[in-house]
């Protein structure tokens, strides 16, 4: 049926609650659909000479008109989707899964928006990876999940080693938690 395909894309998206892997057979299929009701719709149209007044080839011209319209509205939305998700896990934990799951334009999507947000924030001297939020406290409680080596904080040098504990500022461990080295406990 038309359009199963572009449906299946966009739930297949929004059913997982991490990234899935980027599912390029489904798109093409999906354009590939839009490409062959637009050819069917362009003859049906040449063979009525554009007369629109009988209305079984009305009707058939609207639907297929709307079929490529869902269809692309669906293929916009799931390349949207995924679009959002890479962008909202750049200020999270970037996952390995995550680019596992991207495809090669996605990934250099990623890089080149990275690029663009570093380049914006030398430009404007702000870190704007950091929360747009106050921190409810100065002072994190963190286990550490991979070896960092040694740090230098404000009041010194600390050596995170696997599965330690730490009480350390906020400010000296923010890029390390968005790197996944360390885990806030509390």
């Amino acid at each position: 049926m038309y359009g199963d395909q572009a449906t299946a894309l966009v739930h297949h998206l929004y059913k997982s609650s991490s990234l899935p892997p980027y599912k390029e057979d489904a798109v093409r299929q999906v354009v590939q659909e839009i490409d062959q009701l637009y050819a069917q719709l362009v003859q049906l149209l040449e063979k009525a000479n554009n007369d629109l007044s009988d209305p079984r080839i009305g009707g058939t011209a609207i639907f297929f008109h709307r079929v490529i319209l869902r269809n692309k509205r669906c293929v916009l939305a799931y390349l949207l989707h995924r679009f959002y998700r890479l962008r909202d896990s750049r200020y999270l934990v970037m996952d390995d899964r995550i680019e596992e799951n991207l495809s090669a334009s996605e990934q250099e999507l990623l890089t080149n928006y990275e690029q663009l947000v570093a380049t914006y924030s030398d430009k404007v001297q702000i870190d704007i990876s950091s929360s747009l939020y106050p921190p409810r406290a100065l002072y994190l409680e963190v286990k550490v999940l991979k070896d960092c080596g040694t740090i230098m904080t404000e009041n010194g040098p600390v050596h995170l080693r696997k599965d330690t504990l730490h009480y350390l500022k906020r400010t000296d461990i923010e890029l390390l938690i968005q790197q996944g080295y360390l885990l806030p406990t509390s």
